[in-house]
């Protein structure tokens, strides 16, 4: 029987150190594993995602980032719970989908050590894209905005378009001088620090099938 007091001191020692074991929290409450992990269960605690699943942590403590997830020392944590379901909830809500190089990037882990359980999930679904397998939402609605913005992604890249950013500041300057010629955006874009030709800025507005009122001068 552990009486409140110790497990209250347990705890408070739990949440300074952030991660602990089970073995680390067997020996400090002096009982056995099967009781820690009853313990565990009350205390709502996450478990690791890597590590083999090993470290523990209070619900209080992660500072989970926008994507939820928790990086201490190594050890990785998750909102979602099992690694398994963390890589299916950032497939879900991802933009324009997910390759295995960019899931095992926010993950924090080789790809190749994990990536074989997702082949076949009813809530996800994969296809290849430029040699590599990409993975969306099983939602058709959702899929189909996903796909769509990686092949605008992969169109944008290839074509040699400016940032989003970058896209932004033309677009919004084109607008406040609707006469202008793409050398004067250069001009006036540069003036304020950001770094664009006039190659680009025709690639832009090519892919939007925006004509400039005015004949542009411009020696390619």
């Amino acid at each position: 029987m552990i009486n409140s007091e110790k497990e209250n001191k347990v705890i408070n020692l739990f949440k300074k150190r952030k991660t602990m074991t089970v073995l680390e929290l067997s020996k400090l409450m002096g009982c056995s594993v099967p009781t820690i992990r009853k313990r565990l269960t009350n205390w709502q605690v996450y478990t690791s995602y890597n590590k083999n699943c090993r470290y523990y942590v209070m619900p209080e403590i992660p500072e989970f980032n926008e994507k939820g997830l928790w990086n201490y020392k190594g050890i990785r944590f998750s909102r979602f719970g099992t690694l398994k379901q963390t890589v299916i909830q950032l497939i879900k809500t991802s933009e324009n989908g997910l390759s295995a190089a960019e899931i095992g990037a926010l993950v924090g882990l080789n790809p190749r050590s994990f990536m074989r359980q997702f082949r076949d999930l009813a809530e996800i679904q994969r296809e290849k894209i430029e040699g590599k397998y990409v993975y969306f939402s099983a939602i058709k609605t959702k899929y189909t905005i996903q796909k769509e913005k990686r092949e605008t992604a992969i169109s944008k890249k290839s074509l040699h378009l400016p940032s989003d950013s970058e896209a932004t500041l033309i677009l919004v300057d084109i607008i406040k001088h609707p006469d202008t010629t793409i050398k004067e955006i250069v001009r006036r874009l540069r003036r304020k620090k950001i770094a664009v030709n006039e190659k680009i800025i025709i690639n832009l507005l090519d892919f939007h099938k925006i004509t400039l009122k005015k004949t542009p001068d411009i020696n390619l």
